[in-house]
């Protein structure tokens, strides 16, 4: 069996939506017994390395950030490819793009596919830093063999921003397997259960202090929301959230679970109805498939690749601003008319996962690119 080398910088404790989407690859790879996986990341001491380890597959320490950080990855890379029988590297990120497309220079029977997660233009970074992604992309091109967007949004940046030829892209969805089952239908006149989940790191731009004030306003109003935040921690933004719930009296309301598998956020958020996502900008945003795999109701801001999941009205609700009292107003209608009002929204979710991000259908896709580098049998 050929080997692939998932190549991707994760540090400590953070293990986000792209982390468990290489996990989930890699055993279904092993599973199927097309690849044996092996990683390549800046940290093997991290959560997301644990895991990787935990499933028997191979983890290896690759210096890449800081001074001559992309010339050490290299050296690091070219190493492991000679102890290695590495058919592919699979790259995710930037500048692991960068450094997998110099190696794949240097050997010609390597083949470099390049998953890619991020949607650049939609980002908080400065935009001098997003103009010169785009143009090392671009110069790094002819080092990639296939580009895998996630999305069409990721897609037509490649094109128009970094300049890349449509013939290198090929769409794969992000897929997830669902967490457990789908909520039963609920066609009854009262309310849904007043009660919301946030899915994902606690970070600035996933907005949660934004969602704390929400619940504020509306128990202002006597209309008593629990807000459930499961993820990790960045850059100490639990604390500001924490503070935010207690101005705003309402830290009995706001539920704070660190990170969690998949099998214990199924048990959290099985009898919760609604998932939000109020982030200022995403890729495709896993969160939104996991609840639309549970048939939640899902309120979501118009950023970056959610526009592709929720049609508003359609299978879930889109909210375009970004203010405490615009997401009260949202949230003070969902739990104060009859639950049947939400059925279609929450069945067409539950669809359209099913139809086109389950995970089966992320790795035919996946499995078709390979298959095209002539990787695998035809």
């Amino acid at each position: 069996m050929k080997n692939i080398l998932f190549f991707f910088g994760a540090f400590g404790g953070e293990f986000g939506g792209i982390e468990g989407k290489i996990l989930l690859i890699a055993k279904n790879l092993a599973e199927k017994q097309i690849f044996f996986p092996i990683l390549a990341t800046s940290d093997r001491n991290s959560i997301f390395s644990r895991y990787f380890r935990e499933m028997g597959f191979l983890v290896y320490e690759v210096p890449m950030r800081g001074k001559g950080g992309i010339k050490k990855g290299i050296n690091a890379v070219d190493n492991l490819l000679k102890k290695h029988n590495v058919a592919v590297i699979q790259s995710h990120m930037f500048r692991e793009s960068i450094i997998s497309g110099k190696i794949r220079n240097k050997h010609n029977n390597l083949r470099h596919v390049f998953r890619v997660h991020t949607h650049i233009s939609g980002s908080n970074i400065p935009i001098w830093k997003r103009c010169a992604y785009h143009i090392l992309e671009h110069q790094n091109a002819k080092n990639v063999d296939i580009y895998v967007p996630i999305g069409n949004i990721i897609k037509k940046e490649l094109i128009k921003k970094s300049r890349i030829s449509s013939k290198k892209i090929r769409i794969v969805y992000n897929g997830i397997a669902a967490l457990g089952l789908p909520d039963p239908p609920n066609n009854g006149s009262s309310p849904l259960t007043p009660s919301v989940v946030m899915l994902g790191d606690l970070q600035e731009r996933k907005q949660q202090c934004m969602a704390a004030k929400t619940i504020g306003i509306l128990h202002s109003k006597k209309i008593d929301v629990n807000l459930h935040l499961i993820g990790g921690e960045r850059d100490g933004y639990s604390a500001e959230v924490k503070q935010t719930a207690m101005k705003n009296n309402v830290s009995h309301l706001v539920h704070f679970y660190g990170y969690k598998n998949q099998k214990e956020i199924y048990e959290i958020i099985r009898d919760i109805p609604v998932v939000i996502l109020p982030s200022l900008f995403e890729g495709i945003p896993t969160s939104i498939l996991e609840g639309m795999s549970l048939r939640k109701l899902v309120i979501a801001t118009p950023v970056g690749g959610t526009t592709e999941l929720v049609k508003d009205g359609i299978n879930g609700i889109i909210q375009p601003a970004q203010s405490p009292e615009t997401w009260a107003n949202i949230l003070e209608r969902v739990f104060t008319k009859p639950a049947y009002i939400w059925e279609p929204m929450r069945n067409a979710g539950y669809r359209i996962w099913k139809e086109k991000y389950s995970m089966e259908q992320m790795m035919d896709g996946l499995i078709n690119v390979y298959k095209k580098l002539n990787l695998l049998d035809k």
